[in-house]
């Protein structure tokens, strides 16, 4: 017995150890410092044990105010995320012109979130390009009132989480096959009915993993309700930031930082429970299926089938009055309505950050619609100014040695987990994504109290090794993804040939999968020099990022020169993502020449 005993215990050492680097990072990164700063919620300000922060933060009607605020902001912009987001992933999944979607959807997608917002801040204005448009139509006489707004809020937090909502549901719908559909009608189900009974139920995982993503995310925002919102607009991270930079109230800021991993983990475990990970993780969950899933899974099913019975009979009743009054509709009719409602959808994704180009050259110091042209002053005034100079090469180095970490760390856990016969994959896969999941606020601020006790509070070194650990999940989730649809009989084809393992590796399996790595590391760059949350807590002074220079002077005033910076950031991105997706194509063509 003992010897298939350490034989399989030395062959999952074995397989476990180049997950070894990731899990070790995330525990001592991670883990052990939010387990340790979130116990400081049970310490009051006298030193005392107990739970006075707990009792502080629900029973003042401010604080509670804030919460409902918070879920209230989360909950809707997750509905509308869905809502808008659900068609232009059904279209992109289901046509063609699934490919040129996406990479419109993408650029938002990778865009400077901050970037996005000021582009808001443009629109939404009292002097803005909606107001100057409608005055000059004639429509209204005063400026309306839409920003510092819960409309504003609401606007700008959807169109930052819509690209997400909608990448996050075209994976699942992607792996959903058209027979499914085509065998519904050879049985008689018309289009509406075969939609909601067949394509809906298999396409709900996606559905849910993307508002499982979105409502957890905007938990953590502060940045639209702070540029954006009014007083009643604040939001659980604005008191969070105002007691710790105010007071230094770890407890308090403790206590609600617990609140919100409660409600993440919360609507994690129910849709673990009704799902599993899959649709987030990639990784199958196991076979079984409890009796809760089972449940909502039928009466899903029965629910949708009803609908599908419903509106089938409505079309039978509209096509008969048509067809009495001569009129047959063409096969595939909906598409065009689809198209129009999609179109709309993208534009809203596109065109407000589109708007901050021109505002970049107006010779007005102030961001107004139409913008005064013409002048470059606000290129050489920001970009050459000393301070933000250091902020872009900082960010730059910043971003590289994160995403080479992340990279490195990443990579060998992706193949132990996508190859390797190890008890409990689908948990070491979710604990490695907590990072991406669960809201940045929380790791800022316990980084924020470690990093100040050992000496790394504003160095270079522990911004880099905290990005790092908030892009090894972008890597895992990239590769892994890669490996899956990997054939190993090429590896094993080429080792019966006589190539060593390394040989195999580097002329076989790297270049098949380094599509998927380079793609990894330009994601894991471009996160790490889009992170604000963190970079705010654990930088300071003249050591600031470009994000958090770009927030320090948007809290001052929003001027021309923020446009500027931000059409560079756009710029630049765009050029980066159009690089990748060329290299992907001459990838894709060289791993279709090696297979062949």
């Amino acid at each position: 017995m003992s010897g298939p005993v350490g034989s399989r215990s030395c062959r999952i050492l074995g397989e476990a150890t180049p997950l070894a680097p990731a899990l070790i990072l995330l525990l001592l990164v991670y883990a052990g410092p939010v387990v340790y700063f979130l116990a400081s919620s049970f310490v009051a300000s006298d030193g005392s044990i107990g739970v006075q922060n707990y009792i502080r933060l629900f029973g003042s009607a401010t604080y509670v105010t804030t919460i409902g605020t918070t879920l209230k902001l989360a909950g809707m912009t997750t509905l509308l995320c869905i809502l808008a987001g659900y068609p232009v992933a059904y279209l992109m999944a289901t046509t063609r012109a699934g490919s040129s979607l996406i990479l419109l959807v993408v650029l938002p997608f990778w865009t400077s979130y901050l970037v996005r917002t000021f582009a808001w801040i443009i629109l939404l204005g009292r002097n803005g390009t909606i107001n100057s448009t409608l005055i000059s139509l004639g429509l209204i006489e005063r400026p309306l009132e839409l920003s510092y707004s819960f409309f504003a809020v609401i606007t700008a937090m959807t169109h930052a989480m819509l690209p997400l909502a909608i990448l996050t549901m075209l994976s699942t719908m992607q792996n959903i096959g058209m027979h499914y559909g085509r065998a519904a009608s050879t049985l008689g189900a018309r289009g509406a009915q075969s939609f909601l009974r067949v394509y809906l139920p298999l396409s709900m995982p996606g559905v849910a993993a993307a508002a499982l993503m979105v409502f957890i995310i905007c938990l953590g925002f502060f940045v639209n309700p702070a540029l954006l919102g009014s007083r009643r607009e604040t939001v659980i991270t604005q008191i969070i930031i105002d007691q710790l930079s105010t007071s230094l109230d770890w407890g308090f800021a403790g206590a609600a930082c617990v609140l919100m991993l409660t409600v993440s983990l919360a609507i994690v475990a129910i849709y673990q429970s009704l799902f599993g990970m899959t649709a987030v993780t990639g990784m199958e969950s196991g076979r079984s299926r409890g009796s809760l899933r089972r449940s909502v899974s039928h009466l899903a099913i029965r629910v949708v089938g009803g609908i599908g019975q419903v509106l089938s009979g409505a079309g039978r009743i509209i096509e008969a009055a048509m067809a009495g009054v001569g009129f047959r509709p063409r096969p595939g009719g909906l598409r065009v309505p689809l198209a129009i409602i999609v179109g709309l959808i993208v534009a809203f994704l596109l065109v407000p950050v589109l708007f901050l180009i021109p505002v970049s050259f107006t010779t007005s110091s102030f961001m107004r619609w139409p913008p005064e042209f013409f002048t470059l002053r606000w290129y050489q005034t920001y970009l050459l100014h000393p301070i933000w100079v250091s902020a872009i090469v900082r960010s730059l180095l910043v971003g590289l040695g994160a995403a080479i970490i992340a990279t490195a760390v990443g990579t060998p856990a992706a193949f132990a987990l996508v190859r390797g016969r190890l008890p409990g994959k689908p948990a070491l896969m979710s604990f490695i994504i907590v990072p991406m999941i669960l809201p940045h606020m929380v790791l800022a601020i316990a980084l924020f109290s470690l990093y100040a006790q050992i000496g790394l509070l504003g160095s270079a070194f522990g911004l880099i090794i905290a990005h790092a650990v908030l892009a090894i999940p972008l890597v895992v989730i990239t590769v892994s993804s890669v490996l899956r649809n990997y054939d190993q009989r090429l590896d094993q084809a080429a080792a019966v040939l006589g190539a060593r393992p390394l040989r195999v590796f580097r002329t076989v399996t790297l270049p098949l999968i380094g599509t998927g790595m380079v793609s990894a590391f330009i994601f894991s760059f471009i996160s790490s020099f889009d992170e604000l949350t963190v970079s705010l807590f654990v930088t300071g002074g003249l050591t600031a990022t470009l994000p958090k220079q770009m927030w320090e002077d948007a809290i001052n005033q929003v001027s021309p020169g923020l446009a500027a910076v931000s059409t560079v950031i756009l710029l630049g991105l765009t050029l980066i993502l159009l690089v990748v997706a060329l290299y992907q194509r001459r990838a894709g063509s060289t791993a279709i020449e090696l297979r062949g």
